[in-house]
């Protein structure tokens, strides 16, 4: 079932239907499930949909050996290319769309992983590893590109769309995950659902900070030094031009870091914003460091700073 975030009496649902001999139909509601329409598609085997959070119009299906879009909430169907081996074999079918990228969808079955970055035209494999052991799929709702995958005893977290990937779970000791669910509030957080359930504790620049309250999350920082209380460490946090916290490391930062080159706290120059690995000197470390977030958000695509929304 998927529920329209946006417009929460906007539902699609599958059920399985007498008339085409037991399998499963799409079906959409406008009223909060009063009134069902049954959607015309391209099959009758349906094994599982995902429609978009971010434009629901925007409809995923599979079908046993064959992936179909609709960019028109179901009313006509394309089928999309699948490259590689196609969806089939054996295992749980499972279909989910990004949370932040209308254009992004994940599914997995007896075929492995496999994702769509334009719409549903093109699918493409990611990693068979995870064939046919997947139970669940969730991209995350804050970082575009991050997903997670839960194997029977191991969850995996991906930041790049499913090129790569990392053991979140090493000392979790799971057995038979059956669901990942992300905390919608606290940020690197994921529950496993096995006979009990686990929390996951993120650390993904691995400097024994937990993500949930990592100042830099993918740049190791484990003293967390913040000098300016902007809420990012200085090892990620170039924007160091008055006023600070304007959200972007530009011009100005370099000039702003150059007027503190090699200074230390004795000098009249000195700017402890601009000594970016908090080891008493402004150098050619903390250069490379500017260079390294030059024209980008402080931080990364973690969440928001003080002053920086």
């Amino acid at each position: 079932m998927f529920v329209d975030p946006a417009d929460p009496e906007h539902l699609y649902a599958q059920v399985a239907n007498s008339s085409n001999g037991g399998w499963l139909s799409l079906n959409e509601t406008h009223d909060g499930g009063r009134n069902w329409t049954q959607l015309k598609i391209p099959a009758s085997e349906v094994t599982d949909f995902a429609a978009s959070p971010v434009n629901p119009g925007i409809v995923h299906l599979r079908k046993s050996n064959s992936m179909w879009v609709s960019l028109g909430n179901g009313a006509t169907w394309t089928a999309s290319v699948v490259a590689g081996n196609p969806p089939v074999g054996f295992g749980l079918f499972l279909m989910i769309a990004s949370k932040t990228d209308e254009r992004v969808a994940f599914q997995a079955g007896g075929g492995g992983l496999t994702v769509t970055l334009d719409t549903g035209q093109t699918w493409v494999p990611r990693d068979m590893r995870f064939s046919p052991l997947t139970q669940d799929i969730e991209p995350d709702h804050r970082i575009s590109g991050r997903v997670y995958v839960a194997t029977t005893d191991a969850i995996w977290q991906s930041d790049d769309l499913g090129e790569t990937w990392m053991d979140v779970s090493q000392n979790a000791q799971l057995e038979e995950v059956v669901a990942i669910v992300i905390d919608p509030v606290v940020s690197g957080r994921v529950f496993a659902l096995d006979r009990l359930i686990h929390q996951i504790q993120l650390d993904s620049d691995d400097d024994a900070v937990g993500d949930d309250i990592d100042n830099c999350i993918l740049t190791a920082n484990p003293d967390q030094h913040d000098s300016d209380g902007d809420g990012y460490g200085n090892a990620c946090d170039a924007d160091i031009a008055p006023p600070s916290n304007d959200c972007v490391v530009d011009g100005m930062d370099v000039a702003a870091l150059r007027t503190a080159f090699f200074a230390t706290p004795q000098d009249a120059n000195w700017n402890p914003d601009a000594d970016f690995n908090n080891n008493g000197a402004v150098n050619s470390i903390d250069l490379g460091v500017m260079r390294r977030w030059f024209m980008q958000r402080p931080g990364g695509y973690r969440g928001s700073a003080l002053g920086c929304l």
